[in-house]
């Protein structure tokens, strides 16, 4: 059986942000999805996107990583997501987060004292230390500029063991 890997979706998310991570997670980790609102999931593209688990059966220890992917307007943060971002982060567990995702990490709370990145407009936020790189990597955390979608999604191959030679390396960085 294969362990899963979670992705957080709201209205307008931008699936770009996450399409390389997701392709190269998809060989070791089965996907679920979850939202904060009632039913189908619209992208910043148009795309319909399905939750796959209820927000109330998420169990953080049966996750390797938690995936925030950035928008345009991430909507208020309930309780309940701050909740569950503090439990994958007191359980150790690796949070990936890509542009505007990063403030979520910020309003929950989660970035004192730690470094980060973002490209959100709304950032550098005070309570952590913003470096100007396209992606960072502290502890759990793993933080990328929205542009850095491709070295965001390359770095947690690597860190979770699913790129597997140079051959499939070059092929998502377009060499030959």
């Amino acid at each position: 059986m294969k362990k899963s890997v979670l992705l957080y979706v709201y209205p307008n998310f931008k699936e770009f942000e996450v399409s390389v991570t997701l392709s190269v997670l998809k060989k070791r980790f089965d996907l679920h999805v979850f939202t904060q609102v009632t039913g189908q999931v619209k992208s910043d593209c148009g795309i319909l996107i399905q939750p796959t688990i209820k927000f109330k059966n998420i169990r953080p220890w049966e996750y390797e990583m938690l995936i925030l992917p950035g928008g345009d307007s991430l909507g208020p943060l309930s309780p309940y997501l701050v909740k569950l971002l503090k439990d994958f982060n007191s359980e150790q567990i690796r949070i990936a987060a890509i542009g505007e995702g990063v403030s979520l990490l910020s309003r929950a709370g989660l970035l004192d004292g730690r470094t980060y990145t973002t490209s959100s407009p709304t950032a550098p936020y005070p309570e952590g230390h913003f470096v100007n790189k396209s992606v960072v990597e502290d502890k759990n955390f793993i933080t990328a500029k929205a542009n850095a979608f491709l070295d965001l999604g390359l770095l947690i191959g690597k860190r979770m063991n699913c790129i597997e030679n140079v051959e499939e390396y070059n092929f998502y960085k377009g060499i030959r």
